[in-house]
């Protein structure tokens, strides 16, 4: 047999009798595996056999392992074969199928198993796996392998003796039982055994000691040291912890040499020894050749307690370590064999013919040999059953059968002397051994393993599974059930009793409850704020908005009133039922005969809707206003020292509310008047109605107001203009005395272009003023407009003097007729000085230039009780004072003013200006005329003399505007076809004297036409939106005023000494060459012929400048052109000027 145990031999690394049993795995396979029990009733093919799952990993087989000892191979093999083939879990060992299914593993301590391979090991001896077991454990955390179950049968090693070659001859012959530790010491008589002396020589010798053969052979057929020697430190022989703990605890009296080891300590080395590799005890120190030889292996299994045992009890023993595993069992059983000790272990096929039985020694002290004596013996070694932690919930059907195996130690007896026989036979060593072994037991105790198949339809609730069919499906009576299966999610494992016992099936959830796990012995109520409304659910759901559910367990919500929601998901009271957002709840109730909710609304019953208000549990919320969700009309304060009691309508930006009237929303003119919020909060100085009027104290000024000062409050400030009034009129009568032959110098050019500075602001207030409320960004940047369109603010009126509506309005309506009476007292003054004495006519053309200067203004006042907008509760206000509502008493009551404002101001300086400019070219000629008239023809081109009525009728244009329309889009359509019209008539008219003039009027008309293209995103508009197109407003807005001062600029440019010689020596050339190619047409003919292939604009303007050389050269009258100059007069200048012109000819052909 040596060869046979040798080739699976294997050299052992660790220190201890754990290293070894849990080193090894079954390195070599039995190829095919044929069945075992396939006769067997119940019998399960390979194809049908269960796969399992752990965890998330795929489903696969369920893998066992074992370790190299002769018990755990033989026991594993049954456990494979039954659970296979009777169980139908496809259970495979770990060593030939391996396993990628969660399996566990350790690198730890001396398992040196591949990574994710064990399911199942049917066989541990706990006591001496202790250890490493214990550092899976703490390496693998939650996913570490957990005790099964102990298996029925221990283990036992130790010091061991035969009962045939050693125990019986002895009894006979002393009647002692040698293995018996009391009958076993110095006193035995050794001639029974065979003695140290006796050993063959290259048995007990080192691989250097030439004084063992004559051939020196002291190794193994393989080359190896037999013996290890005693100064090997592959050996326990140099464990200074062993050496120490024997020092201390045995009566041994001189057992080492000694030195220091350089720590503080000492370095022991054994001082009774024979050959350097025999420890002798010291009951045969002093004659070591008949000391009892005791064998053991690897690197010193059981080392420690033989040489305590031999020191404490006076054991005549000789201790070797043969390190090789095959040499180790050869000594005592093999060829040439021996009758000595040796160290062993049970139950194990290794020596079990030879009947071993193991010495007996004092009962096991642990707490002595917790502290390093081991001079008791060791306890029965405690044999498990590991597996992977989830292997109840993986493979329920795999722990019922283990748990009911009842296998004891005689049936493992009886296995490996039926393996150690196989090995002796045909079928040697290997798995092939094993696995026939554990089959022919099965066959032969069919009758004792029937009894550990469980009955698989007996399902366990506890564990969370139910009867299911063959193929899987679940089902509720057990002769439809297969085996037992896992309750799946929605499902719960209910207790069953029938005629065949306990069982359980997987129940679905009711409504109500849910479970989101499988397994489980019960389902989870749904919380309050919760449902499952189908069986078997899952998992409850949150309430949906608008239900609520206040009872745990339930299967549907309760949905909240009509009109409600609640403020979110999952509620669990009807208290959460609330209005939504954008609607709000009424302090009447719409559920209790609308009684007022008089213990949340406590004001006064007026401020709250009243029945017929209320069409709905909850309200949408008003224009302009915004409601949070919850928002209840209770909520809103009762007064400004009352503080909210919970949301409510909160009004908006812009917008303005009262606290008798909360929910009647009134639209301000800008966000610096009304910012929303609470009721009743203006800006600084404002009230009434849309925070429009000023409060006693302030004044009216761009939109807003401000505060009045003492100098503004004087009845001197409101006399001012009175005052310095005929000054101002004295300075413009005098400007108003130029002759038409200084209409075209610099100044007026200059004149030209401020009164269409003045134009263009106020077209920029008039388009401003058609918004219901004006963004900040155009009421800050563009605000002072309102001054160059209303003249009336520089008065501060309301400080000094009437600060009611009607009195101011009145005031404002009639500015225009005070002037011209302060102009008339004026000229009155006038005739009692003759030095200062005025012309009548230039005196009311002065008055005429005031009126056509601040006509739009003069217009849009005069119709301004009528402009109007409208506010989000269909009420109308007046646009310049939104307190004015139309149609109210006190608007009315202005009505007889405006019309008479608008007679006065509007239609009659109209008609008595257009009648002016329509007389013009008959009377222009004459001095009185033009100086009553110049105002109005001044700054124009005579052929164009009638254009300042377009800008009068462009003025009034836009103060209908509003009156005309009332929608927004409508009044824009109408600002742009006025302003289009006159943009196209300047464009084409080129009105203007001064050229630049005329292009400003251009440009500056342009830029107007821009602005309106951006007034509709300024009609209803976002604070984005607001923001940009204020910008390009305002942007636009500059530019026309930059246009005016470049044109200032070239003007200015224009008066210097250089460009007025430039203009001159221009003027000359085009003279001369006027004068040179008029003689040159001779005949009508010649001309008629040129004008018939020019284009038509070259031909009107050729023909303007026929009329211009007829009107200004010869002085003769043309149509629709003004002529200053008497007729004829022309004539007897140009026969001047050909005198002068021959004589200079003349003197210059002299020269």
């Amino acid at each position: 047999q040596l060869p046979s145990r040798r080739a699976v031999a294997v050299v052992m690394g660790p220190s201890s009798l754990c290293s070894f049993i849990l080193v090894l795995l079954v390195s070599d396979s039995r190829g095919s595996v044929p069945y075992c029990l396939e006769n067997v009733s119940g019998f399960i093919p390979k194809e049908k056999r269960t796969k399992v799952k752990f965890g998330d990993s795929d489903f696969g087989p369920l893998t066992v392992g074992w370790f190299e000892w002769d018990s755990a191979k033989v026991y594993t093999e049954a456990i494979l074969i039954l659970l296979s083939e009777i169980i139908g879990v496809d259970a495979v060992p770990s060593v030939e199928e391996g396993c990628d299914n969660a399996g566990w593993t350790s690198t730890t301590g001396a398992a040196q198993m591949s990574e994710s391979c064990h399911h199942l090991l049917v066989e541990i001896w706990w006591t001496s796996y202790a250890g490493p077991l214990q550092d899976i454990i703490d390496d693998k955390g939650d996913s570490a392998p957990i005790r099964l179950m102990p298996l029925p049968y221990s283990a036992r090693e130790g010091a061991y003796l035969f009962e045939e070659t050693m125990m019986l001859p002895y009894f006979a012959a002393k009647g002692k039982s040698v293995e018996f530790y009391k009958d076993f010491n110095a006193d035995v008589n050794t001639s029974y055994f065979t003695t140290l002396g006796e050993m063959p020589c290259c048995k007990v010798v080192g691989l250097n000691d030439t004084a063992c053969n004559d051939d020196g052979t002291c190794v193994d057929p393989n080359g190896i040291n037999i013996f290890a020697r005693m100064d090997s430190d592959s050996t326990k022989w140099t464990n200074q912890g062993l050496n120490a703990r024997y020092a201390a605890a045995t009566p041994d009296p001189d057992p080492f040499n000694t030195s220091p080891d350089g720590n503080g300590g000492l370095h022991r080395v054994w001082k009774h020894t024979y050959k350097n590799t025999w420890w002798i005890a010291p009951a045969c120190r002093s004659a070591p050749e008949s000391c009892l030889p005791l064998t053991t292996s690897s690197t010193g299994w059981g080392l420690e307690q033989f040489l305590q045992n031999a020191a404490w009890h006076n054991f005549p023993i000789a201790v070797g370590i043969a390190p090789v595993f095959g040499d180790y069992v050869d000594l005592p059983v093999g060829a040439g064999s021996k009758k000595i000790m040796t160290y062993w272990w049970e139950p194990d096929c290794n020596f079990i013919l030879e009947s071993p039985v193991k010495q007996i020694l004092p009962a096991e002290d642990k707490l002595e040999q917790e502290n390093g004596n081991y001079r008791s013996g060791m306890a029965d070694v405690v044999v498990e059953t590991w597996a992977h932690r989830d292997i109840s919930t993986a493979s329920p059907n795999t722990v019922a059968f283990l748990e009911k195996i009842v296998m004891f130690e005689s049936d493992i007896m009886e296995m490996l002397m039926a393996l150690a026989a196989h090995r002796n036979g045909a079928l040697g060593w290997g798995r092939t051994s094993e696995w026939h072994t554990a089959c022919e037991w099965l066959k032969e105790n069919q009758a004792r393993w029937e009894t550990w198949i469980p009955d698989f339809t007996a399902c366990s609730a506890e564990s969370g599974s139910g009867m299911v069919s063959e193929t899987g499906e679940l089902v509720f009576d057990r002769a439809d059930a297969k085996t037992c299966g896992l309750c799946p999610a929605g499902r719960f494992a209910e207790p069953l009793q029938d005629d065949r016992g306990r069982t359980s099936v997987c129940t679905e959830c009711v409504p109500g409850k849910a479970q989101e796990n499988g397994a489980q012995t019960e389902c989870t109520s749904c919380e309050a704020g919760k449902f499952a409304e189908a069986s078997g659910a899952l998992k409850c759901f949150l309430c949906t908005p608008g239900t609520y559910q206040p009872d745990p367990g339930k299967p549907a919500c309760s949905a909240c009133l009509d009109g409600f929601t609640t403020t979110s998901v999952g509620s669990m009271s009807d208290a959460d039922c609330i209005c939504p957002a954008g609607t709000f709840r009424p302090c009447r109730d719409y559920d209790n005969n609308f009684q007022l909710r008089s213990d949340v609304c406590t004001c006064t019953a007026s401020m709250y809707l009243e029945e017929a208000q209320i069409p709905a549990r909850c309200i949408t919320c008003p224009k302009a206003m915004t409601c949070e969700k919850s928002s209840d009309e209770s909520g809103i304060p009762c007064s400004a020292e009352v503080n909210a009691t919970g949301p409510y309508p909160i009004v908006n930006s812009v917008h303005w509310v009262s606290y008798e009237d909360p929910l009647d929303v009134y639209r301000c003119r800008s966000k610096k008047a009304c910012e929303g919020g609470a009721p009743n909060v203006c800006g600084e100085g404002l009230k009434g109605i849309a925070c429009g009027a000023c409060s006693p104290g302030f004044y009216r000024s761009g939109g807003t107001c401000s505060e009045c000062s003492d100098l503004d409050s004087s009845p001197l400030f409101l006399a001012a203009p009175l005052i310095c009034g005929p000054f101002i009129i004295f300075g413009m009568y005098k400007f108003g005395q130029s002759n038409v032959e200084n209409w075209g110098l610099t100044k007026e050019g200059f004149g030209g272009i401020g009164y269409l500075v003045l134009v263009y602001a106020q077209t920029i207030n008039s388009v401003m003023g058609i918004f219901p409320s004006i963004p900040p960004t155009m009421s800050g940047g563009l605000g002072w407009t309102s001054g160059a369109a209303d003249v009336s603010g520089f008065l501060h009126i309301e400080c000094a003097g009437p600060q009611d509506f009607q009195g101011i309005f009145t005031f404002k309506m009639a500015m225009p007729n005070m002037a011209a009476c302060l102009f008339f007292l004026t000229w009155l003054g006038s005739k009692m000085a003759p030095k200062i004495r005025m012309d009548g006519n230039v005196l009311l053309g002065s008055y005429g230039g005031v009126i056509k200067t601040f006509f739009i203004t003069v217009a849009s006042l005069s119709f301004s009780l009528f402009q109007c907008y409208e506010h989000p509760n269909g009420e109308w206000s007046m646009k310049t004072n939104p307190e004015v509502l139309r149609g109210g008493e006190i608007w009315s009551s202005m009505l007889v003013v405006a019309f008479i404002a608008i007679a006065l101001n509007c239609v009659c300086v109209l008609a008595y200006f257009g009648y002016g400019m329509w007389v013009a070219p008959r009377h222009f000629h004459e001095i009185w005329f033009r100086r009553r008239w110049k105002f109005m023809i001044i700054k124009m081109r005579p052929s164009v003399h009638w254009w300042m009525m377009v800008i009068m009728i462009k003025g009034f244009w836009l103060a209908v505007a509003g009156v005309l329309f009332e929608t927004l889009i409508n009044q824009c359509l109408f600002l742009n076809t006025g302003l289009v019209l006159y943009f196209t008539g300047s464009y084409s008219f080129l009105p203007w004297r001064n050229v630049l003039v005329c292009v400003l009027d251009v440009a500056l008309h342009a830029f107007i036409l821009l602005l309106c293209q951006v007034m509709p995103f300024l009609a209803t508009f976002s604070d984005e939106d607001s923001a940009k197109a204020s910008l390009i407003f305002l942007s636009l807005s500059g530019m026309g005023f930059l246009a005016a001062c470049a044109s200032v600029s070239k003007i200015m440019f224009d008066a210097t000494k250089g460009a007025k010689a430039r203009k001159k020596a221009k003027a000359e050339k085009i003279a001369q060459r006027i004068v040179e190619i008029l003689p040159e047409i001779k005949e009508p003919r010649t001309l008629q012929e040129a004008l018939g292939d020019m284009p038509v604009i070259d031909s009107q303007l050729l023909r303007s400048f026929m009329h211009l050389m007829n009107s200004e050269i010869y002085a003769n009258r043309t149509t629709l052109r003004l002529q200053w100059r008497a007729e004829g007069e022309g004539r007897r200048a140009r026969e001047l000027d050909k005198e002068r012109l021959e004589v200079y000819g003349t003197q210059k052909i002299n020269a």
